[in-house]
């Protein structure tokens, strides 16, 4: 009894560290998993919190933070309406987080044109759960 009482707290205590948007004076963006500095606006992008233990929703290992990114870039693509002007050259402001059931997420910034050729700041979210992605969530940037 004592077992079982363990293994279904177990879950419960357990968590998976945020991810933390920080925005520095000048208006960068940075990704990060860990507490933002003292200078910058934070804000926790989704806190994630996932069993600790496989269950029957176990999708397997978790996708690589460098497929991820590249399915995360692609979506973004295929998203903008003018898909060649999607830019990730601020890779530096990539976060990943894989959980052990398989699950991961991968947030980052990118800019994008519109019709008046205005270059436009973007945020993006990915889930995934193995190597499927399932959920895609694109805003501007605040």
């Amino acid at each position: 009894m004592r077992r079982l009482l363990f293994l279904l707290l177990v879950p419960a205590l357990v968590q998976a560290s945020p991810i933390y948007k920080c925005v520095d004076s000048q208006g960068r963006v940075n990704f990060t998993d860990g507490p933002c500095p003292a200078e910058t606006d934070a804000s926790v992008v989704r806190p994630m919190t996932f069993p600790a233990v496989a269950t029957e929703d176990d999708f397997g290992p978790a996708i690589e933070q460098r497929d991820a990114g590249k399915a995360c870039e692609s979506a973004a693509k295929d998203r903008a309406a003018f898909p060649s002007t999607v830019d990730f050259s601020f890779l530096w402001s990539a976060g990943f987080q894989a959980q052990p059931d398989g699950r991961a997420t991968y947030v980052s910034a990118f800019t994008a044109k519109n019709a008046f050729g205005v270059d436009l700041e973007f945020e993006i979210a990915c889930y995934f759960k193995g190597k499927h992605l399932y959920k895609v969530d694109v805003s501007p940037a605040r």
